[in-house]
């Protein structure tokens, strides 16, 4: 039986998919992934193979199926904004992380701003650290990144969307971000820390904490700003920090890296 390996990283999906590929391969196969209709054969197959459940496999189908309506084959189907967000919907029925991340860019794209933060408070109410089987986004990257967004929204306030700035939900949302992993998060977090304010007093051994942590993420920002706090009581710690930052900084402008799926 051959294996299924997957990895992520910045948004970038780096994958080789070996044990079902016979079922992707072609526009024909994928076009009957399109309505999930596969055969008691297909879901067992993949079932005993990746171990996922029905439900993920369905997604997985409605996945393919909204990918091949928002892009177009190159060739045979146009591109069909309508019926992807209608195959997002039913994956996202069926639990996908993924198809939610998707739903929510198009309704971005397309000025449906209520119904992408809508998506957004979805995503940020489950479970972070669930890996998924099928699609490497199911890693749920796209959670992660929609508690980063929810958190700074609320951080600042988006009055002209009607978001009244609100620091405690912000630390809410950026929290789970942080612990998921998100170097941007831990260094709002580390700034709100580090200044307090009417609602949440300040706390330097939490933001001292949290910008080290966004530091040690690849946040440039973090090293920067923890340099500056320790630069009086740890000079050579903080000469140290400020040059990784200009090293990570001058990087990231090269290769514009962002802790987010690719759209």
């Amino acid at each position: 039986m051959s294996s299924t390996t997957t990895s992520y990283k910045y948004g970038k999906r780096e994958s080789q998919i070996e044990n079902y590929q016979d079922l992707i391969n072609s526009i024909e196969d994928r076009i009957l992934m399109r309505g999930g209709n596969y055969t008691d054969e297909d879901i067992e197959k993949i079932q005993l193979e990746t171990g996922a459940n029905k439900d993920m496999i369905e997604g997985f189908a409605y996945c393919q199926a909204g990918d091949l309506f928002l892009h177009g084959d190159g060739y045979q189907l146009p591109k069909d904004i309508e019926k992807a967000t209608e195959y997002y919907l039913k994956a996202s029925g069926k639990g996908s992380t993924y198809a939610l991340w998707r739903l929510a860019h198009i309704y971005k794209t397309s000025g449906q701003l209520d119904k992408c933060r809508d998506i957004f408070h979805q995503m940020a109410e489950m479970d972070s650290h669930n890996k998924g089987v099928l699609y490497p986004y199911e890693e749920n990257i796209g959670v992660i990144e929609a508690s980063y967004l929810l958190g700074i929204n609320y951080e600042y306030g988006r009055e002209e969307e009607g978001i009244i700035q609100d620091i405690p939900k912000s630390i809410r949302y950026l929290e789970k971000a942080a612990l998921g992993g998100h170097p941007e998060a831990n260094h709002h977090l580390g700034l709100i820390y580090m200044k307090g304010n009417p609602s949440i007093p300040r706390d330097t051994v939490k933001g001292m904490f949290y910008l080290k942590k966004g530091g040690e993420l690849g946040s440039d920002s973090s090293m920067y700003d923890y340099a500056c706090v320790i630069k009086d009581t740890n000079p050579s710690e903080s000469k140290l920090w400020m040059e990784k930052s200009q090293q990570y900084k001058l990087r990231s402008d090269t290769t514009n890296n962002t802790f987010k799926p690719s759209q």
